[in-house]
């Protein structure tokens, strides 16, 4: 992955993520707008530029008021505008730009409506993106005549693709996520294993493992066993199969690189392997019959139930570029934290899975870090604050263990942003956090320091503001 797209990927995984059509109420009624833009909600057309609009201007209230009566849903989106935290993707670089399309994230760019489609119950208002996509909101009619804009459809239209990133997440900050051994499975299990195969080629020839043996092969560049179990069937240990035809297969790199190497097959059998006969006879676990499955250029998508397998092999999406508005610095920043994770689980892959220790973590990890950062940056400075020459530090809380052993690694920080300015810095992330924060999350959301998952991915953690001064007594009389 080029440096820009990684650092972007990064980013944005950080913002974005949906909510299960299922939680959404279909037949109460709607309560009472909260405070948004003024809007003939009884206008379909007038209520999607409405929402369009208030993304573009990063109105979270305006957002939250067009959508239907969930008030769990909406919730979860002002929690993740305001405070953006981390979370595996799961889904391409071009879904990610078109998903952020659909949140208050100031995304800015030309936006023009240039199709409509209004029947009795539902509604189809097409817009031109000048990003290069065109973005569909669908919209339902609510029991008093007002029209209300449905999210998860509006962003799966437009993606053209079965799964959506931002469902995941914000369906468990609604509260729908469940917990336990499923939740850690998900979302990122699958991308992990497309990701770590390709770890794996870079390093071998640029060749896959051999299908017989995959599970054993890439174990230690996944470094986390959770992700090997599919959350449609946690009762199962192994979660997904190799697809014969690309054990051994010779990696060229790029998004051409679309042919099958992993899809979703629960079961018990470890470095499980299906054929091309065998595809076609897989059965489904989850409840709409959908099933997994992951390309060789990292793409994980869902082929929906009745869709043939040679959907799969589809032309990939043209890319999009995202706003100028986005911050550089904070995209450099967490570059580097992802240069720096990636080096510690590099370390972790030579080590039986341990993770450098914490007094000495900067100089074991000179000799895992990729040179290719954005623009040749030094990892080990922060460019929101040059003077500083230790502005990372370890979480000293997991430095030295076996990340074998480490649940929920998608929301584990391993680096952050410190205030401690010593050599090797350790120590806690949310008490030894940069003082003041370094950043600006896109979108008004606040400051916040950039943080690097043991995961693999970037985030940002949001520094709440500090507490109103105590009131001052009234003087004695």
């Amino acid at each position: 992955m080029g440096t820009l797209k990684g650092a972007l990927l990064n980013c944005l995984a950080g913002m974005l993520l949906t909510l299960l059509v299922h939680a959404q109420p279909a037949a109460a009624p709607a309560p009472a707008p909260a405070a948004g833009p003024a809007v003939d909600r009884k206008d379909p057309v007038a209520v999607a530029k409405a929402y369009v609009k208030a993304c573009q201007a990063g109105d979270i209230e305006g957002v939250v008021a067009l959508l239907g009566p969930n008030e769990a849903l909406k919730a979860a989106i002002r929690q993740m505008a305001a405070g953006m935290r981390g979370g595996p993707p799961g889904m391409s670089f071009e879904q990610m730009l078109m998903e952020m399309r659909f949140m208050p994230m100031q995304m800015g760019g030309e936006t023009v409506q240039v199709d409509a489609k209004v029947e009795d119950k539902g509604a189809v208002v097409g817009f031109r993106v000048n990003s290069g996509f065109d973005q569909k909101i669908i919209l339902a009619k609510q029991a008093d005549a007002t029209w209300a804009v449905q999210l998860v459809e509006s962003i799966k239209a437009t993606t053209k693709n079965h799964t959506s990133f931002l469902e995941m997440e914000l369906t468990s900050m609604a509260g729908g996520g469940g917990g336990g051994e499923a939740r850690q499975a998900m979302p990122g299990g699958l991308y992990k294993l497309a990701q770590a195969m390709q770890q794996y080629a870079a390093e071998h020839e640029g060749k896959l493992p051999p299908a017989q043996l995959w599970m054993d092969e890439i174990e230690l560049y996944v470094l986390d066993r959770h992700a090997f179990r599919s959350e449609a069937a946690p009762d199962k240990p192994y979660g997904y199969a190799m697809y014969a035809e690309a054990g051994g297969a010779k990696m060229i790199g790029g998004q051409e690189e679309r042919f099958l190497i992993l899809v979703e097959a629960p079961g018990d059998l470890r470095n499980a392997v299906v054929t091309k006969d065998d595809l076609p006879k897989l059965k489904p676990v989850r409840p709409d019959g959908s099933i997994e499955y992951a390309l060789a250029n990292g793409e994980v998508g869902t082929l929906a139930k009745g869709v043939s397998w040679e959907t799969v092999l589809a032309p990939p999406l043209p890319a999009a570029r995202p706003g100028p508005e986005m911050d550089q610095s904070m995209f450099i920043c967490q570059d580097n934290l992802r240069r720096l994770v990636d080096a510690a689980r590099k370390y972790a892959r030579k080590h039986g899975g341990v993770l450098p220790k914490a007094d000495d973590w900067e100089a074991e990890l000179q000799p895992y870090l990729d040179p290719g950062g954005r623009g040749q940056q030094n990892p080990f400075i922060c460019p929101a604050a040059p003077e500083i020459k230790h502005p990372y530090a370890i979480n000293a809380a997991i430095a030295g263990k076996n990340a074998l052993d480490l649940a929920n690694q998608d929301q584990l920080v391993l680096f952050f942003e410190s205030k401690l300015n010593v050599p090797n810095a350790a120590g806690d992330p949310e008490r030894d956090a940069a003082d003041p924060p370094r950043h600006t999350t896109p979108g008004g959301g606040g400051a916040c320091n950039c943080v690097g998952y043991l995961g693999g991915m970037g985030g940002q953690m949001a520094v709440p503001p500090p507490p109103p001064p105590a009131p001052v007594p009234a003087p004695a009389k």
